[in-house]
């Protein structure tokens, strides 16, 4: 009887191959033995001296993957005379594509606010608030401001003793003091008024009160006579602020005043009246402003 005994057969291992030497390292190597330094790849290239050591490091995932990081080694690779394509394939075993999980958690973490940050908003927004406070006041005190100006501005231009009215104008309602023989004051067109009919003798006979001497008056009464040879309007205000004529003449009509002095008197078309004060003959001329006088007589 043969007897069979197992025998196992043992090969050899065969050697382990060597792990290929980091890609950050073979440039890392080459930059070295052409004797230039990290700064001076980082200024010839245009990259940051942080992403030069992470490329030499190893530190892939602190750079951006894909396209950029490719286009970093192809440069890098060809600044120190090196053929990029062997290093590229070699670096695509050294990366590895991005853990999806990782992405989620990295981008579902909350932004980080510091208290500083917090208390500079709050700082601006407060600042915000009262600009706009300020502005809104100023704004309302402007319009205020303005409206109240506006309103002066009306008042004063309807008050009839500020300014004369223009010839033609309707005349207004006060009556005057003293004056003989007053027309109605009714507006009426001078120049259809010319057409119509030739120059119309006095209105009016003087009232003998008005024909007084002087000695016969009170203290103070100046006596005024008014010829118009056109239309006129007139107002005249004695020293004690009473108006004693404001009222558009008829042209050819004649008018006698008494007033306490200070006498003023604005006369619209004045070069076309003829006035005596106290019997003596004044002229109006020195005082016309366009067309209109303006004066006080004491």
């Amino acid at each position: 009887m043969t007897e069979m005994t197992d025998q196992t057969t043992v090969y050899p291992e065969a050697p382990a191959r060597p792990a290929p030497e980091p890609v950050g390292s073979v440039l890392s190597g080459a930059r070295a033995a052409r004797g230039l330094t990290v700064d001076d790849v980082a200024a010839k290239l245009k990259f940051s001296l942080r992403q030069i050591e992470s490329l030499e490091a190893g530190r892939l995932t602190e750079l951006p993957g894909g396209t950029f990081l490719r286009g970093m080694v192809r440069s890098y690779a060809r600044f120190v005379e090196l053929d990029p394509e062997p290093l590229l394939a070699r670096m695509a075993g050294e990366t590895r594509p991005p853990d999806d999980d990782r992405l989620v958690q990295r981008f579902s973490e909350p932004v980080p606010f510091s208290d500083s940050g917090r208390r500079v908003n709050l700082v601006y927004a407060v600042l915000s608030v009262i600009v706009l406070v300020i502005a809104g006041v100023v704004a309302l005190e402007w319009g205020s401001s303005r409206g109240s100006s506006s309103a002066e501005a009306s008042s004063e231009a309807v008050r009839p003793e500020s300014r004369p009215a223009p010839i033609g104008d309707a005349p207004a309602p006060a009556q005057a003091v003293g004056a003989v023989a007053a027309e109605p004051e009714t507006p009426v067109d001078s120049n259809a008024e010319a057409a119509r009919s030739p120059i119309s003798p006095v209105q009016g006979e003087i009232a003998p009160a008005a024909l007084t001497e002087p000695e016969r008056r009170a203290p103070g009464v100046k006596l005024v006579r008014l010829r118009f040879d056109r239309d006129s309007w007139v107002q005249v205000v004695d020293g004690g602020g009473r108006v004693l004529m404001s009222r558009l003449n008829r042209r050819g009509s004649e008018s006698v005043l008494e007033g306490r002095e200070p006498l003023s008197f604005v006369i619209g078309n004045a070069r076309h009246v003829t006035m005596s004060y106290q019997g003596e003959a004044v002229d109006l001329v020195p005082h016309v402003k366009v067309e209109v006088a303006r004066f006080t007589l004491p």
